[in-house]
């Protein structure tokens, strides 16, 4: 599989990002869990109003684009 230069870049982002806290996974995580609340607003929601995997945008229905 050929290297995709937006994945290379994600992933030394990550590189970088943990070795700012030691490579510790406990801090790591805890500053990941941190910026989640500071930047609650910027989630994408699932169905069911809560953050997850089938993120959508949240918006109303009524202001939601047709999908084609």
């Amino acid at each position: 599989m050929p290297n995709d230069p937006a994945i290379d870049a994600v992933r030394a982002a990550r590189v970088q990002i943990s070795k700012e806290f030691d490579d510790d996974p406990t801090r790591l995580i805890a500053h990941y869990i941190e910026f989640q609340k500071r930047y609650a607003e910027r989630l994408l929601h699932g169905p069911d109003g809560e953050p997850g995997s089938a993120a959508q945008p949240a918006v109303a229905p009524d202001e939601a684009s047709p999908r084609r």
